[in-house]
């Protein structure tokens, strides 16, 4: 089986884009360890952000629960300056109506707190056993009427109890008491139905006779305390779910950089991680923050009661983990992206190729894509947000526009994407077109953002909200920025950066680094690069390359002499020796060496290279094989002749020589053809 497994593996690294994906990994060490740390950060923090929707999502459940069985009117909560009011529409309107809920003090504090610990002991023991009893029939199902009457039996017991101490307690606790579910497990909460409960508390009638209040009595006095901490608490749902997606965003940013090197994905990782460990901060104040108005409103106001136990401290013990994962991510990640940035600036920047100006205009590209990454992420998480929160609960009864809230929302939703694509895209290869349809778009996302604080609902929301109103205006001043980035980046067309990144991509294609860039074809200008030496690169099997100039001079394969001064000359070279020109040039001398070459060139391949014999007779004669006397007699006059004749066609014109040409006697020039006068 393993051999199997191993056979597989090494087929699927055989295929060419997982070879690919594997390279662009292991490229140095800190590419490595930027992976698998940004794989491991986002596998820790979903599972602490799961953990903590779980929580919040079972707060909300109950309350939500305790609403639906006690049927309240709604009512929109406001807690201002400490004063809890209920509004039949958003706060500040003029056909707005609140009333102030009462939050009464009872007398006798120390009976209260004695009170109050005898109540949560006899609330959990109920519970306990009602939760044991709701086991034991679910796991056998034709034992409802058992479970029924053992129901009964508890609720009687707790009946007996509460009149052993009505009589000590039924002054103190008149006006507390409520119907919230509770538990006895680490999330502090129950299961069972509210009017299934006992009463913890009595009311003390003018007739001086005890008698029990209800469960909806009692939960409509208290439902206006646990309005709020419902609304809070749905909107620490949807905290964890934007920053669960948040954290994935994160992830999808890392493996991007890795993979296309890319610069503006590394610093839209970094600049996210400084913000997610700036929510995780501010999350864990926030839970304090509600820890204490619940303290307020329940527990020392209307209620008189912790009906959320341990809840609080579990909430603590989920949330600290997350803000302490989130520094030491931000640490690590933000060394290893420095340690990148090294690597991919210096193949980015210090290569030949690139004008100092196309070199500028890149770095602000790299900017305006950095920051389009972002807005993307914000953008969409406050959409979202708001698009949830007026679907639901309170806020959809209180919008009186909200399907034109909805639309508008849904369009920036899905205008998104395609506004994403379309500034990465004009930007690099200037398109003109392109650009002006992301501007279009770019104004309208402006628009929205703009006119929705005209709404008042979504100004009630802005202010109530801390979360909500922290991403919304990261969005827009994400927005704005981005938007200004690529005007500027609009301004800069047309001057090479569309052609260099377009001839880059083409011959990384084909592993080739580029080495000129010519901003003109016509004058074929090139521009030089100064390499900073003294600056250390991140890994040893990449420095050596990156330090090196890429364009040098070959040296010389022979020792050349020293060149002597050289006079000036209009022609010459700006950056080399100037050349003196002569006045007089040995035309002649060259010419006639040139005719005395190629008469030597002519008798060497006529007679060859060494079967000449020089006689005493001044000529030269070639060797002859021996013959008989009449064929030689016979032979020397018809040669004769024939070397008379072909000398007078040469002297005549004639350039060829004859097989047998004779030479001429000492003292006579060896060509006896007149010579022309030079034509200039």
């Amino acid at each position: 089986m393993l051999p199997q497994a191993r056979q597989v593996w090494k087929d699927a690294l055989g295929w060419a884009r997982i070879k690919l994906i594997y390279t662009r990994i292991t490229l140095t060490r800190f590419t490595t360890l930027y992976f698998f740390f940004a794989l491991l950060n986002c596998l820790v923090l979903v599972v602490l952000q799961g953990v903590a929707f779980a929580d919040n999502a079972e707060a909300v459940r109950v309350i939500g629960g305790l609403l639906s069985e006690v049927n309240v009117p709604e009512g929109l909560p406001v807690l201002s300056n400490g004063v809890l009011q209920m509004c039949d529409s958003v706060p500040g309107q003029p056909d707005t109506i609140c009333t102030v809920v009462p939050t009464r003090k009872p007398k006798g504090s120390s009976l209260l707190l004695a009170t109050r610990d005898l109540q949560n002991e006899r609330w959990n023991r109920a519970v306990q056993e009602d939760q044991r009893l709701r086991a034991l029939a679910a796991d056998d199902l034709d034992s409802d009427e058992e479970s029924d009457d053992e129901e009964g039996e508890v609720s009687n017991d707790e009946e007996d109890d509460d009149g052993d101490s009505r009589n000590q307690i039924s002054s103190a606790s008149a006006d507390s008491g409520s119907t919230m579910e509770r538990g006895s497990g680490n999330s502090g909460f129950g299961n069972s139905p509210i009017n299934d409960r006992p009463a913890p508390g009595g009311n003390n009638s003018g007739n001086g006779e005890n008698a029990p209040d209800s469960a909806a009595s009692i939960a409509i006095r208290n439902v206006p305390s646990e309005r709020p901490e419902r609304l809070k608490l749905g909107g620490c749902k949807r905290e964890d779910i934007v920053s669960l997606f948040f954290n994935i965003w994160l992830f999808s940013l890392a493996v991007v950089t890795v993979l296309n090197e890319s610069l503006p994905h590394l610093g839209a990782s970094l600049a996210g991680h400084v913000l997610g460990t700036g929510w995780a901060g501010y999350r864990v104040a926030s839970t304090e923050k509600l820890r204490r108005t619940y303290m307020k409103l329940v527990v020392n106001g209307a209620c008189q009661i912790d009906f959320m136990g341990d809840w609080w401290a579990l909430r603590e013990v989920h949330t600290m983990p997350i803000l302490v994962i989130n520094a030491l991510a931000l640490l690590s990640m933000g060394y290893l992206s420095f340690m990148l940035f090294k690597v991919y600036a210096s193949q980015s920047f210090s290569r030949v190729g690139a004008s100092p100006q196309v070199n500028r205009i890149y770095k602000l590209v790299l900017v305006f894509s950095a920051c389009l990454q972002l807005t993307a992420f914000f953008s969409l998480a406050s959409t979202a947000m708001w698009i949830d929160h007026i679907c639901h609960g309170i806020i959809k009864a209180m919008a009186r526009h909200g399907t034109l809230y909805l639309a508008a929302f849904i369009v920036t939703l899905l205008l998104l994407l395609p506004w994403l694509v379309l500034g990465w895209l004009s930007v690099r290869k200037e398109g003109r077109r392109r650009f002006i349809v992301f501007s279009v778009i770019s104004g309208f996302l402006l628009a929205v953002s703009t006119l929705m604080f005209a709404s008042a609902l979504y100004r009630f929301i802005f202010m109530s909200w801390p979360f909500f109103a922290t991403i919304s205006v990261t969005a827009f001043v994400l927005i704005v920025a981005t938007t200004s980035l690529g005007v500027w980046c609009r301004l800069h067309f047309g001057r090479g950066l569309a052609h260099y990144l377009q001839v880059s991509d083409a011959l990384e294609d084909v592993n080739f680094t580029p080495v000129y860039f010519s901003t003109d074809s016509e004058k074929g200008n090139t521009f030089r690069v100064n390499f900073n030496h003294s600056r250390r690169h991140v890994d040893e099997k990449y420095s050596s390359a990156l330090t090196t100039a890429y364009v040098q001079q070959p040296e010389l394969s022979y020792d050349s002499a020293p060149k002597a001064p050289r006079g000036q000359s209009v022609y010459s070279q700006a950056s080399g020796v100037p050349v003196k020109l002569s006045s007089t040039p040995s035309l002649f001398q060259e010419r006639d060496r040139a005719a005395a070459r190629a008469a030597s060139t002519r008798r060497n391949k006529a007679f060859g290279g060494g079967h000449l014999n020089l006689g005493r007779d001044g000529y030269t004669q070639p060797q002859m094989p021996a013959r008989s006397a009449t064929v030689s007699t016979r032979s020397r006059v018809s040669t004769r002749s024939r070397d008379l004749t072909s000398s007078s066609r040469s002297s005549v014109g004639s350039d060829t020589p004859s097989p047998t040409s004779v030479v001429a006697r000492p003292g006579l020039p060896a060509n006896p053809r007149p010579r022309s006068p030079p034509k200039f």
